[in-house]
């Protein structure tokens, strides 16, 4: 057994480039996190995509999609070269306010916009609802600042995952009150899985508690990973096994509805101690799963992988705009409107065409229009410096 690890593993770090499995991996995550977001937002007859609709939502969104998503971001962190504790808790505060903005934007400006004109369809307490709801940039910031805090106090990896696994504990049984107080209540969802008044919904998608296990499991998986001198035996190993696990849970968890196949969409934002450990699994099975698939895709759909993962937070922030005044739009205009799944389907595929279309001329093309006109500009102004010191050189040899 230890000359078959030696032959996966070395002592040194060998595996430090960019990882394209990852790549790969972020690119289906903020794709498929699209194609949720509209069955979530969009206004459609529940159930009418059937085992499609399920399979999205319940297992590929949960297993395989927003906690891989976690676990690429903590994977990253480790990866990027400017992962000084400074920078990443900069970063995670840069993120937070990206995250409030968002918020702003997606909703509450609409539904201010809308107030004005007619004060009876939302109330203050939607807006204040809407501007602090804990999505993922909000939980991003806060897992970013936290960790970087702890490498600041030079926590060893095993103890920043002793506290990952202390907070998802806690996380699993401080869940599901309500303190009776909007902004506290949504402050508090922030860190823990809060609910609203009916105990029945919430505003706490991605509490840190119970979703930094996610990012830490990501970042020391990241220092198994550049140790990895083969990974075609390491994948076939670890993979398989990640996959054996979720397969074992999703056949004891669906028929009984029990882990993140529970009735409630809750059981999802407020993920349990052992359903994270299961999605870690999960991210591992992946990862492997398209680190083969890397060896067979043309190299046109790898690269825009890895553009498209370049590109993840300014198309996420783009869609849920779009999907902000979806939302509003048939709120005020058409409440009583369903659309059937396919339907649904349909607006995501526009939602991506845009939002990616939109991200890629934002982060590439705008960039490169503008060095363009800099250097015009800079072009212009040297000749007229030139020109005038060439006039002003022969008014003097005149004189």
């Amino acid at each position: 057994m230890k000359e078959f690890f030696s032959k996966i593993f070395s002592r040194e770090e060998v595996n430090t480039g960019r990882q394209i499995e990852v790549d790969i991996a972020k690119a289906i995550c903020i794709i498929g996190m699209i194609f949720v977001h509209a069955f979530e937002q969009v206004p459609m007859i529940e159930g009418s995509g059937g085992v499609g609709e399920f399979v999205l939502l319940r297992i590929l969104n949960t297993l395989f999609g927003a906690t891989t998503f976690m676990f690429c971001m903590g994977l990253g962190i480790s990866y990027t070269r400017k992962n000084e504790p400074n920078t990443i808790i900069f970063r995670g505060f840069v993120i937070f306010v990206i995250g409030a903005v968002l918020n702003f934007l997606r909703f509450a400006l609409p539904i201010l916009i809308t107030m004005i004109f007619n004060p009876d369809i939302y109330t203050v307490d939607d807006v204040i609802i809407s501007i602090m709801e804990n999505d993922i940039l909000y939980f991003a910031g806060l897992a970013m600042m936290l960790l970087g805090l702890l490498k600041k106090l030079k926590t060893p990896l095993w103890g920043m995952l002793l506290i990952a696994v202390a907070m998802s504990i806690a996380g699993t049984f401080l869940q599901d009150y309500n303190v009776d107080n909007l902004p506290l209540n949504l402050f508090l969802g922030w860190f823990v899985g809060m609910v609203d008044s009916t105990g029945l919904d919430t505003s706490s998608y991605f509490p840190l508690f119970n979703w930094f296990i996610m990012v830490v499991a990501g970042y020391a998986f990241a220092a198994v990973l550049k140790r990895v001198k083969d990974k075609n035996k390491f994948y076939l190993v670890f993979s398989s096994v990640g996959l054996l696990v979720v397969a074992i849970y999703c056949a004891i968890g669906i028929p009984f509805g029990i882990g993140v196949f529970g009735e409630s969409f809750i059981c999802t934002y407020h993920i349990r101690i052992y359903d994270a450990l299961v999605s870690v699994f999960g991210a591992v099975a992946v990862f492997g799963a398209y680190f083969a698939l890397s060896k067979i895709l043309p190299q046109f759909l790898l690269n825009g992988a890895s553009a498209l993962s370049k590109y993840i937070n300014t198309v996420y922030c783009i869609q849920w705009i779009i999907y902000g005044d979806i939302t509003v739009i048939f709120e005020v205009c058409a409440p009583d409107f369903v659309f059937d799944a396919i339907y649904v389907v349909l607006i995501a595929i526009g939602v991506i065409v845009i939002s990616t279309t939109l991200a890629w001329l934002y982060k590439s093309v705008l960039p490169r229009v503008r060095e363009k006109n800099k250097q015009k500009t800079v072009t212009i102004i040297t000749k007229i410096f030139e020109t005038v010191l060439s006039k002003m050189k022969s008014h003097l040899i005149m004189k």
